[in-house]
């Protein structure tokens, strides 16, 4: 109840602005707050945000998005290492489905906990040097400092970010 008040509060807070800042919760106490564009209407797990997946189960994500461009995905495991699941994909406009591909997919492992994962959109492909600014092991905001890091090279009316998250058991 508290999260579905405090979500309501910060919409109502987000309509009344007039700059183009994305703020969005999603997963247990993520705010992400970076001047974006909205180009993500929504991202998930197959099974919804906040949902359970034990280990060894397949996960894959859906991304809506209103226009075409590139998506990296990066999950953020309970024990503070990112990982990338997905770099510079391509998508139309509309919603995708993200697998890891017809020979791959995304296999939950542990360590078990509140696995937190973004969708980093871009309207042109990231360099190869970004790639590297969003992986490593990351404690408190250092996260979002990183993913500010890979966006420095995209203006904010060019880019938008949305986290979601699931539990793993």
């Amino acid at each position: 109840m508290k999260t579905r008040l405090m979500l309501a509060a910060l919409m109502l807070l987000g309509a009344g602005s007039l700059s183009a800042c994305t703020v969005r919760v999603t997963a247990p106490s993520a705010t992400i707050s970076f001047e974006t564009a909205n180009y993500i209407n929504s991202f998930e797990p197959d099974r919804g945000t906040n949902s359970t997946y034990y280990v060894g189960e397949q996960v894959r994500f859906r991304l809506n998005t209103n226009r075409a461009g590139y998506v990296t995905v990066v999950a953020l495991n309970p024990d503070g290492y990112s990982n990338i699941l997905a770099y510079n994909l391509y998508v139309r406009g509309g919603t995708t489905l993200i697998d890891g591909g017809p020979s791959n997919y995304f296999e939950v492992a542990p360590p078990r906990g509140y696995q937190r994962v973004r969708a980093i959109f871009t309207t042109q492909p990231q360099n190869s040097y970004a790639r590297g600014s969003i992986q490593g092991r990351y404690e408190g905001g250092q996260w979002d400092a990183q993913v500010r890091l890979y966006l420095q090279p995209a203006p904010a009316q060019n880019r938008d970010v949305v986290e979601t998250g699931f539990w793993i058991r």
